[in-house]
């Protein structure tokens, strides 16, 4: 190296640069100290060189030039641009988070912080940072973060809460807060946690709880409502076709059957939304007692023989042996069976209806099949589906209902913790399962 340039060892794109701010400095003819610069190693690598220097002078006092030390800074250099650069990358991701994030330090002090954080507080970061709850918050609200952080610090388990603050605007707002808890390299305890502003979420759920409610009140009380007029039309009809009120002719009988289906049809369409309205909003009671399931389906077969084999239909039962009792409730299951017995009849002309239970792994699946016209592919998405109803086709018998019968069902099922399905083959026959689990 000797009786060469020192300036011959400069990266070449930063060699004008230096050379002028070096020519600055021996201009000085002083001391310098710390100058950076980057040089070319033999293998082509860059050296990052911390240079400090001072002014060599002859007996008259003119420059001689400089001695000096050299000392290689590549490593701390190279560590503190990533260092920087995993900083930046760690800031570009949290600020494209649209919740606000923050940090906290053993001392409840904000030590790093999002943009959408200072969005949502109307404070910005810089004024944030090192200071605590206690400085921007009520001190109600300020009590309660605090408390939950120290959970946090003592328990170093995760929390997870519902919270209310005021913000600069003086606006109320409802949070969820999820908080952990980091411990860096040298043991310090930090709170890493991340908020969600669920006000407009809340206020929604309100209005769709109080419409809820109104349109339960509605339908309970329009139920009721039509449910006396109705027992009245019935008891009159029976009546006269009693022929308590006189002989009546053969029209007068057909007109009155038709009235009386009619007036049946219509009390069975009020039981089911009440059953439903019931079940939605939760104020139907079970009774959950340990059952034999198998007891319950020969109830259902023998309550419902005769209407099956009244269609020229044959009935059958394939009952697994040796099935646990569980806990179900009886008369709700018997509603279940007894919509699906009653369905399948509906829609099958020739052919059998099979009721079949067995067990599987930690369950007890029950079955009703039919030979009945099945269910299109496209239907399959309405069943169990509140005031869903199958569109009948061109030379098909259409069937009335509420299209309450499966959704009822299907409420009932969930609340016994189980699940209800279906498959079927268009005119080929449908099969409805329904599970409870055991123990």
């Amino acid at each position: 190296m000797l009786q060469r340039l020192f300036s011959d060892f400069f990266i070449p794109e930063e060699r004008e640069k230096m050379l002028h701010k070096v020519g600055s400095v021996f201009a000085k003819q002083k001391r310098f100290v710390r100058m950076i610069n980057r040089n070319i190693h033999k293998d082509g690598n860059v050296v990052i060189l911390e240079a400090t220097g001072m002014p060599v002078f002859d007996p008259n006092g003119d420059l001689l030039g400089y001695r000096g030390v050299y000392r290689d800074i590549t490593e701390r250099i190279n560590a503190e641009e990533a260092l920087k650069e995993s900083r930046d990358y760690l800031h570009k991701i949290i600020n494209s988070v649209a919740d606000p994030i923050f940090v906290k330090d053993r001392e409840h002090r904000w030590v790093l912080l999002n943009d959408a954080h200072s969005e949502m507080f109307g404070i910005p970061n810089e004024e944030l940072i090192g200071k605590s709850d206690y400085d921007y918050f009520p001190k109600e609200q300020a009590a309660v973060f605090w408390e939950k952080d120290e959970f946090v610090f003592e328990s170093e388990k995760e929390n997870i809460n519902e919270e209310r603050w005021t913000d600069s605007r003086g606006v109320t707002h409802t949070i969820i807060t999820k908080k952990n808890l980091y411990i860096d390299s040298q043991g310090k305890k930090f709170i890493v946690g991340i908020i969600r502003d669920i006000t407009k979420r809340k206020k929604a759920e309100e209005r769709l709880r109080e419409a809820m409610e109104m349109k339960s009140k509605f339908t309970s009380v329009v139920s009721h409502e039509l449910r006396t007029p109705l027992s009245a039309i019935k008891t009159g009809i029976n009546l006269v076709l009693d022929g308590l009120a006189g002989d009546i002719s053969d029209d007068q009988r057909n007109f009155l059957d038709i009235a009386k289906r009619n007036v049946d049809r219509l009390a069975r369409l009020v039981n089911d939304i009440l059953d439903f309205q019931k079940l939605e909003s939760g104020k139907v009671s079970f009774n959950f007692e340990e059952n034999d399931i198998n007891a319950v389906v020969n109830d259902v077969y023998g309550a419902m023989r005769s209407l099956v084999e009244g269609k020229t239909l044959t009935f059958c039962l394939d009952l697994a042996k040796d099935l646990p009792k569980i806990k179900l409730d009886r008369d709700k299951i018997v509603q279940v069976l007894s919509n699906l017995v009653n369905n399948a009849v509906k829609f099958t002309e020739k052919g059998r209806v099979t009721i079949s239970t067995l067990k599987r792994d930690k369950i007890i699946e029950v079955s009703v099949k039919d030979t009945g016209i099945g269910i299109r592919k496209k239907d399959m998405r309405k069943l169990f589906h509140s005031f869903e109803q199958i569109e009948s086709f061109p030379g098909e018998k259409k069937v009335d209902g509420t299209g309450l019968g499966l959704a009822i069902c299907r409420e009932i099922i969930e609340k016994h913790q189980g699940n209800i399905w279906a498959e079927s083959k268009f005119a080929r026959g449908s099969v409805f399962y329904f599970s409870l689990p055991i123990g």
